[in-house]
């Protein structure tokens, strides 16, 4: 019997360095969709037969690094001092 590789699945990892996004923004926001398009631009001009690109996007306190919890919220809920004190007096 001869040996058969099952090609269901393959991924290929690119991990993106950070002259892809725009200024001084190092999160996906306002320019997040140029972002993506750019990319899949490069990746598809140099490989042939791509059918499909996904982004994973990771959410961080751009201070302090914690992980994002508050969803399209300014601050993070407190979790540095920095992102403290852009929080509304009431929420602090």
């Amino acid at each position: 019997m001869g040996k058969k590789i099952d090609r269901e699945d393959q991924w290929v990892r690119v991990r993106v360095n950070d002259g892809c996004w725009m200024g001084d923004e190092r999160y996906p926001g306002q320019h997040a969709q140029y972002d993506r398009e750019r990319v899949i631009d490069q990746i598809k001009r140099h490989c042939d037969d791509i059918e499909d690109i996904d982004f994973e996007l990771t959410y961080i306190c751009s201070f302090c690094g914690a992980a994002w919890t508050e969803g399209d919220s300014p601050h993070n809920g407190g979790c540095c001092d920095e992102d403290v004190l852009l929080m509304p007096d009431e929420e602090k």
